[in-house]
């Protein structure tokens, strides 16, 4: 599977994709895999010590999300990932990773 694809900032505008997202990985178990309440990203996103970043492909879907907590000394923990499932073990979640840089 070959993919062109954007790598951007979070925006609020973004939040319908991430439902969209979340729901549909959601739709791949049979419990829940979110917490309760399950937060909206836009509604952390600007908390502070926080980044979040989304990968759109070529017809703007939205096919990752990856959120880090910033630490210290330029060190970050992986706060949240999310993949589309037609695109895990295509390798494009080191691009969006290495965005985080």
């Amino acid at each position: 599977m070959e993919c062109n694809f954007t790598i951007t900032d979070f925006y609020k505008a973004h939040q319908p994709l991430v439902d969209e997202l979340y729901a549909s990985i959601q739709a791949e178990y049979p419990q829940e895999i979110y917490g309760k309440p399950v937060k909206k990203l836009c509604d952390v996103a600007d908390l502070p010590d926080r980044k979040y970043w989304v990968m759109l492909n070529e017809e703007n879907k939205l096919i990752a999300t990856v959120g880090v907590v910033l630490l210290k000394d330029h060190i970050a923990a992986l706060k949240s990932m999310m993949l589309a499932k037609e695109y895990r073990g295509k390798r494009f979640i080191g691009s969006i990773i290495t965005t985080c840089d």
